[in-house]
């Protein structure tokens, strides 16, 4: 079994590669977003300002893309960076095993999945919905400040949404 104070380490190593790895990807498919709307709107005159904002509003869904491939090759930074150093090789000598030192990355793992599931994945979707995204609103959600996106489509009538005579389809 790893120690605690062996688990945190480890821990805090791969958290902080995943960090690189994510903040480094995010910003290289910023500067791509942002040189492609730039090559679009060239016609148009649009500011550079409005543009980098605009590709700062898509970054969320790109980030929900980018993070599983952040968590995957930030993990084998980490592992190529223990190795380097002989930290994997100390560790190995002092009796953990193998199994023992993948606890703290997979622990990792699956918070960084949980909490992208259940805390970011619906804020990327109200954000996605404001911005008149892919997904249809009904009412403005999550602090969604663009009420125009909502009261432009038409109302559609529900399963159980009754007639004038007062019945039922």
């Amino acid at each position: 079994m790893i120690g605690l104070t062996l688990g945190r380490y480890l821990s805090g190593r791969f958290l902080q590669q995943i960090l690189v790895v994510f903040l480094s990807i995010s910003a290289l498919s910023f500067l791509i977003d942002f040189v492609e709307m730039l090559r679009r709107s060239a016609d148009s005159h649009v500011g550079a300002g409005f543009v980098a904002f605009m590709s700062f509003l898509r970054m969320p869904v790109a980030s929900e893309q980018i993070l599983p491939f952040a968590v995957l090759f930030g993990t084998m930074v980490a592992f190529v960076n223990l190795t380097r150093t002989l930290e994997l090789v100390v560790a190995r000598a002092s009796g953990v095993s193998v199994w023992g030192f993948l606890v703290p990355p997979l622990a990792i793992a699956l918070l960084i999945g949980l909490a992208s599931v259940f805390l970011y994945n619906p804020l990327a979707a109200a954000k996605s919905r404001c911005s008149g995204g892919p997904a249809p609103t009904r009412t403005p959600a999550y602090g969604c400040a663009n009420a125009a996106s909502t009261a432009a489509r038409p109302s559609r009538p529900t399963r159980f949404s009754t007639r004038a005579g007062g019945s039922r389809r």
